[in-house]
């Protein structure tokens, strides 16, 4: 399984025992793709930075109390486009572009398209969940950590072109997926 499934999870069961060298080793290994992922949703680089820091400072905190049932990675993943959007919806509110300046029905308009696209968000997450673990690997890799096909295919020492067919089948189940999820199926 590589870096994926089981040692994340003996990972984060030692980090609930308080090891702190797991904690630090988890955060080494989703760090810089969690940083890349915040920053499509915040727009900004040290937000999201602030983001990633702030959901590995609440992990370490409440360590004894977190209960994972799902994958880690997933974990962490809704932790940080959570926080993502909270933190863009401040930055929103601070700015006054929500209260204030619009006009209700502009700010209504605002407020459904936040809640659109955080519905959305969720329903393409568990879509990316339902991905074969080397293919949802391959796919994150791609579109969360940004590395081309050739660093991948280096890195997991497979051709350019498992890649492609790889990325190619993830799209399609989770276009598949979406269709299932909006209804979009052909009658």
């Amino acid at each position: 399984m590589g870096d994926h499934g089981q040692p994340n999870r003996i990972l984060f069961t030692r980090i609930k025992e308080g090891d702190f060298l797991s904690f630090n080793s988890l955060y080494k290994r989703y760090y810089q793709g969690l940083c890349l992922f915040a920053s499509r949703i915040t727009g900004n680089h040290d937000a999201a930075e602030d983001v990633v820091q702030e959901v590995f400072l609440n992990i370490w905190g409440k360590r004894d109390r977190i209960n994972i049932n799902g994958s880690v990675k997933s974990y962490l993943f809704n932790a940080v486009r959570n926080r993502s959007f909270n933190h863009v919806r401040r930055e929103k509110l601070k700015l006054g572009i929500i209260s204030g300046m619009a006009g209700d029905r502009n700010r209504m308009a605002v407020e459904q398209n936040l809640v659109e696209t955080e519905e959305l968000r969720l329903i393409l997450v568990q879509c990316i969940d339902r991905l074969p673990p080397r293919c949802g690997e391959i796919f994150g890799l791609s579109r969360f950590e940004g590395k081309r096909l050739k660093e991948i295919a280096e890195q997991l020492d497979i051709s350019v072109n498992t890649v492609k067919v790889q990325i190619g089948k993830a799209l399609s189940i989770i276009r598949t997926c979406l269709g299932e999820k909006y209804d979009l199926t052909d009658d």
